[in-house]
């Protein structure tokens, strides 16, 4: 069935195609990036309130000459 449909419009196929994997991509580095910030804080390296008082702040690097 999907290929009768590709083959009857191969232009509307290609950009809903293109716009479902485009969303499962943009949801998935979300979901990892979530995911990273959830793991640093169970490990104890990143504060569950994000001050510097609780803990290393979310995106702080510090310098290497320091």
């Amino acid at each position: 069935m999907a290929g009768i449909v590709l083959i009857i419009s191969p232009s509307t196929s290609i950009a809903e195609l293109t716009l479902t994997v485009g969303v499962i991509a943009v949801v998935l580095g979300a979901v990892e990036v979530f995911q990273a910030i959830r793991m640093r804080v169970e490990n104890g390296r990143l504060a569950p309130g994000g001050t510097a008082a609780e803990g290393r702040p979310l995106f702080h690097r510090p310098h290497p000459q320091h």
